[in-house]
């Protein structure tokens, strides 16, 4: 298995939600959160390179995500 190692991500401190997509099918969902920041890892079956998406919604429904 393969780790994803990804830097921390830090939402504004208004999000009431994070959406993490590890481009593998298996997309890890986080939320409602009121933290200004959260760490996390992905255990991949198989090699391969992936581009992770972050996406974060605030209280209005307003949405940005950033890929890495």
């Amino acid at each position: 298995n393969r780790l994803a190692n990804v830097p921390a991500f830090q939402p504004p401190s208004f999000s009431t939600s994070s959406i993490i997509d590890f481009a593998d099918g298996s997309p890890a969902t986080f939320g409602p959160t009121s933290e200004k920041s959260f760490d996390f890892a992905h255990a991949y079956a198989q090699s391969g390179s992936y581009t992770i998406t972050v996406t974060v919604t605030d209280s209005d429904e307003r949405s940005d995500s950033v890929t890495h």
